[in-house]
């Protein structure tokens, strides 16, 4: 399957730990944008945060599966962007089927959308893809 994990730029130590289980297991990434250089404050890297937003958007459209692992510190804006982009193209196409990992953020009605799996572990998402 393809996979696309979204999450904060300062988490990328535990992103990379889990593409790297996700290959073992077979599996592709669509794009591991944890190999990106830091692009903050964005518009002082604008023609770098163009490039690499478009990546990711590419990214998320070629995937079967998208995981987000979600905290409630302040920021993560990229990632909750790359989840809309996520429920958009589920809603327009059927895929990807998005998890969202860790703490529910109340603040956003857009994790409770009919086609957004809230699980507490990546290994509960890895379980859900093996009984598929």
């Amino acid at each position: 399957m393809k996979f696309y994990i979204a999450s904060r730029f300062t988490r990328k130590k535990e992103v990379r730990e889990i593409i790297e289980k996700l290959k073992k297991l077979g599996h592709i990434i669509t794009r591991n944008w944890t190999i990106h250089e830091e692009t903050y404050p964005f518009h002082e890297h604008a023609k770098l945060s163009k490039k690499y937003s478009e990546e990711d958007i590419d990214g998320i459209r070629e995937c079967e599966i998208f995981i987000a692992l979600h905290d409630d510190t302040a920021g993560s804006t990229g990632m909750h962007t790359e989840i809309g982009a996520a429920i958009a193209l589920n809603i327009e196409k059927g895929m990807p089927k998005i998890y969202v990992v860790g703490i529910e953020d109340s603040k956003s009605m857009f994790f409770y959308h009919p086609c957004v799996n809230l699980r507490k572990k990546v290994d509960d998402v890895l379980k859900d893809i093996s009984e598929r």
